[in-house]
C-alpha cells in the first residue's frame, strides 16, 4: 500500500479515490508494529531509534493529510447529495468508517432541510421536537452499535426493517453495504444468508 500514492491521487484529483474498506485499520496496525519495533530498539541503537521515530511521524503526518483531503470531500458529497436528495454512487468508494461518517451527514443535513426549512416555508415555526427524535434515530441507524463486541458484515440480500435481539430496530440494508452490528445480530445474518463476515 502505497501512502504518498494515495496522498497524491487524493490531493490532485477533484473526486474522492476508492480506497481499501479496511485502510484506516491497516494503517493503524502499520503505527503499531512501528511502535513495537521501536520499543526494542529504544536501548540498543540510537541511530536506528532516531530514523523509525522520524518514519513514524512522517507515516502519522501522511495519514493525517489523506484523511483532511478525504473528510472534507466527504463533507461536500453529503452536502450536495442531500440537497438531491439521493445517496452518491461514490460510497462505494468509502472506507467502513467513512460510510458511516457519509450516511450521518447526509441523513443529518435531509432532516434539517425537512424540520427547518420546510416548516419554515410551509409558515410554521421549526419542528425541534421531530428534529431530535430523526436524530436520534439517525445515529441508531448509523452502523454504530453501544456494545463493542461487534462484527463487519457485508450485506448479500436486501432486508427489511427488522428488530433484532437487543429490542433495536436495524436496516433496512441493500446488496453490497457495509455495516458493524452486535455479534449476535450479525451471526443472525450470516447463519440466515442475508450477510458475510468481513474478517478485520
Amino acid at each position: 500500500m502505497n501512502l504518498f500514492s494515495i496522498y497524491q491521487k487524493e490531493k490532485n484529483l477533484r473526486s474522492i479515490q476508492k480506497l481499501d474498506e479496511l485502510f484506516y485499520r491497516k494503517v493503524a496496525d502499520q503505527i503499531s508494529r512501528l511502535n513495537r519495533i521501536i520499543e526494542k530498539v529504544k536501548e540498543i541503537d540510537t541511530e536506528e531509534l532516531k530514523k523509525l521515530r522520524i518514519e513514524l511521524e512522517n507515516l502519522k503526518l501522511l495519514i493525517r493529510d489523506i484523511y483532511d483531503l478525504r473528510e472534507k470531500k466527504i463533507l461536500e458529497l453529503a452536502l450536495i447529495t442531500s440537497r438531491l436528495k439521493s445517496e452518491s454512487e461514490d460510497i462505494d468508494k468509502l472506507t467502513i468508517e467513512e460510510k458511516v461518517l457519509y450516511k450521518i451527514l447526509f441523513n443529518t443535513l435531509l432532516a434539517f432541510r425537512k424540520y427547518v426549512l420546510e416548516s419554515v416555508l410551509s409558515g410554521e415555526k421549526p419542528k425541534l421536537e421531530e428534529l431530535g427524535k430523526e436524530l436520534n434515530k439517525i445515529l441508531k441507524a448509523s452502523g454504530l452499535p453501544k456494545e463493542r463486541n461487534v462484527k463487519v458484515v457485508r450485506i448479500v440480500k436486501e432486508i427489511s426493517e427488522f428488530v433484532g435481539t437487543d429490542l433495536q430496530t436495524y436496516g433496512p440494508y441493500k446488496p453490497e453495504e457495509i455495516v458493524t452490528l452486535p455479534k449476535d445480530v450479525a451471526e443472525m445474518l450470516i447463519n440466515s444468508g442475508f450477510a458475510e463476515e468481513i474478517r478485520i
